[in-house]
């Protein structure tokens, strides 16, 4: 089977699934657009793991990616699992952070100085 280049993966329209190395993937979707896909056995389940898309990832970066995920399940990490609770982290803010967001944006409304000076 020929390794894909990044030369190839840019010529490539057709929708469909195209293997860039041992666990790694260029899936071209029919709009068009095209992303990196790892498909990965992670405690005996298949998962395909997102990398990014093409343009903006580029070949040897997504390579770099799998490798690192294939080396974390063979260490017995969970790659989707960090994936997803560090997504979780990111996105949720803690009780003082929300609590800060919402004086500053409703502190212009009070109208008592007594009320904008707490």
């Amino acid at each position: 089977m020929e390794r894909l280049t990044a030369a190839k993966a840019k010529s490539i329209t057709t929708p469909g699934l195209y293997r860039a190395d041992t666990t790694l993937y260029l899936r071209v979707a029919p709009a068009g657009s095209k992303q990196w896909v790892q498909r990965i056995m992670i405690h005996g389940h298949r998962h395909d793991l997102g990398l990014g898309p093409f343009p903006l990832v580029s070949l040897s970066r997504a390579r770099e990616k799998a490798l690192e995920n294939r080396v974390a399940v063979h260490d017995g990490r969970n790659p989707l699992a960090e994936k997803r609770a560090a997504q979780r982290r990111a996105a949720t803010p803690t009780f003082r952070q929300a609590a800060q967001e919402t004086y500053s944006v409703l502190r212009p409304r009070w109208r008592s100085a007594k009320v904008a000076a707490n």
